[in-house]
């Protein structure tokens, strides 16, 4: 009887420890987010792209020359730091986190999955200039992939691309060196 027990004692543990580690830290295999893409208004806005996208995302819909003229009180054709980027969103009482860094693939999955969030990546082209980019969906079936909105200058060439994690940290064009994440209304 002892034995029986133990033995049903055991098997609960197991159930309860089983539907914890499945339920609470798994992740589906690819997630994302909608979001409404624009084109670039002006050669140096693809922040003030990326801003009003996230604006729109939150049901706020403003355009690029409104979200710039927050973010500095101009409409000049002028690119523009993180911190600058957290003004611009300020205004429309939008919050969000700065890094110095890129995330990691874990805390992607955790602002797409959990928060529904956005996170504005801020790349830096070699031998050129920074580059701004919202990172909307994350797909693990393959590896660690990531899906970004990319607000290229081209007229009507704002696209999704779909890029490995490791190769957008950093590849022959470009590597990711700041982040704004947690971005909540």
């Amino acid at each position: 009887m002892k034995k029986r027990h133990k033995l049903v004692v055991l098997i609960i543990v197991l159930l309860i420890c089983f539907s914890f580690s499945t339920g609470v830290l798994a992740y589906p295999i690819s997630d994302g987010i909608v979001l409404s893409y624009q084109t670039r208004a002006k050669s140096l806005w693809c922040w003030a792209d990326c801003g009003s996208v996230t604006l729109h995302y939150f049901g706020i819909y403003d355009d690029q020359y409104d979200f710039c003229y927050h973010t500095f009180l101009n409409y000049n054709n002028q690119g523009a730091d993180i911190s600058q980027v957290q003004t611009g969103f300020g205004y429309y009482s939008i919050s969000s986190t700065a890094y110095n860094s890129y995330l990691s693939f874990g805390s992607i999955q955790s602002q797409i999955y959990y928060y529904n969030r956005p996170i504005f990546a801020n790349t830096y082209i070699y031998y050129h200039m920074p580059h701004a980019v919202l990172i909307d969906g994350y797909d693990t079936e393959f590896g660690n992939y990531i899906t970004y909105m990319n607000p290229r200058w081209e007229p009507n060439s704002t696209i999704s691309v779909y890029m490995s994690y490791n190769d957008f940290l950093d590849n022959e064009e470009f590597f990711w060196w700041k982040t704004l994440y947690n971005i909540h209304d």
